[in-house]
């Protein structure tokens, strides 16, 4: 027996990484896999939020190499 973890899971992208890293993210976000949700946080930080935690891990190191 093992315990399994549910979603949502997070890659949240910080005010000082925006610039850098939000294009990149919003131009492979038509191709994630799965359900997924963008959301923005008071503090200037955004989140792609999924509830397939390998469809994020997959999706993510498209990101990395794009």
């Amino acid at each position: 027996m093992g315990l399994v973890g549910e979603g949502p899971y997070y890659l949240v992208l910080r005010p000082q990484a925006l610039d850098l890293w939000w294009p990149k993210v919003e131009r492979f976000l038509p191709e994630f896999p799965r359900k997924y949700e963008v959301r923005l946080y008071p503090d200037g930080s955004r989140a792609v939020v999924a509830w397939d935690l390998e469809a994020l891990k997959v999706w993510y190191k498209r990101v990395l190499r794009g």
